[in-house]
């Protein structure tokens, strides 16, 4: 059976404690069993403007994509995203202090990513 493949997004560029949001949101969902692309290691030591085309490519290689708190606030993780939805990936918003997933759908009626509650 093959491993799920997850990509982590969200905020990293003028965040300190970035490292520690997506390293938490690998541990818990490693536990799991899937494979996590985590760019916060993965592209740790690039310049900021040389990731985004990097992480595009590795959300081709993903089947989910999970974003982290805060992605609203970031252009890139909102970025990203879109990508996603646009390559037909699944997306969920993860509110990581309840535990709960919200899929990530794009509403051409109104131009917004709306988040809805997982059953």
């Amino acid at each position: 059976m093959k491993n799920i493949t997850i990509y982590l997004a969200g905020p990293i560029s003028g965040k300190t404690n970035y490292k520690e949001l997506f390293d938490e949101a690998e541990f818990l969902l490693q536990n799991e069993g899937q494979v996590i692309l985590n760019p916060a290691k993965l592209l740790e030591g690039m310049e900021d403007r040389d990731c985004l085309p990097v992480c595009l490519q590795l959300i081709e290689l993903a089947d989910y994509v999970v974003m982290l708190p805060g992605w609203k606030e970031s252009l890139g993780a909102t970025t990203e995203a879109l990508y996603a939805l646009r390559q037909g990936k699944i997306v969920h918003s993860w509110d990581m202090k309840y535990r709960k997933f919200y899929r990530l759908r794009w509403n051409p009626s109104n131009g917004h990513l709306e988040e809805h509650q997982i059953p």
